[in-house]
């Protein structure tokens, strides 16, 4: 890695934030690079360089499921019979925006899985994502293919805004 910002720090700190980026602790990381000084835009760009030059030897933990089928299994598991799919911005320090699948049900809103951008991104293929949000391009092809196989409708308000306005009560 010739980036100045990783090749320039000392040894003892490369090594603890790569220790941290091979057991998937980003945030962990990312601190270890800003007490040593780094801004926290050099840092989170500096512990995602990381993850790309370690990809392979990162000890991800267990991703949400993914998959329709398990998606499906999760929403039979609610109570209640499923009167819709919905698709919900979500977002943290860690990980940013992610999307929530949701099952709403008449007795309430129950979580299907989280599909965030490093999921989203490593399920996809450039072309699939384009220059939408990963998260969104994958959280929206899930949510339609499990609203139809249940025979329910789909509703993802602002697919292209993370953090856009939240749907209105009693409209979801």
């Amino acid at each position: 890695m010739s980036d100045p910002r990783w090749t320039e720090l000392p040894a003892s700190v490369r090594d603890a934030t790569d220790a941290h980026v091979l057991a998937d602790a980003l945030l962990p990381a990312v601190l270890v690079l800003v007490r040593h000084g780094l801004n926290l835009r050099d840092a989170q760009l500096t512990v995602h360089e990381r993850y790309e030059h370690l990809r392979d030897r990162v000890a991800r933990g267990p991703e949400p499921p993914l998959g329709v089928d398990e998606l499906a299994a999760r929403a039979a598991d609610a109570p209640g019979p499923v009167v819709r799919i919905a698709a919900e911005w979500d977002g943290d320090t860690v990980h940013d925006w992610f999307v929530d699948l949701i099952a709403v049900t008449s007795t309430g809103h129950h979580s299907l899985t989280t599909v965030t951008w490093g999921a989203a991104h490593r399920h996809l293929t450039e072309a699939e994502a384009g220059s939408a949000h990963p998260a969104a391009v994958l959280a929206a092809r899930l949510g339609s293919e499990l609203a139809a196989r249940l025979g329910v409708p789909f509703r993802f308000d602002n697919p292209d805004q993370p953090g856009g306005a939240a749907p209105q009560p009693n409209t979801r």
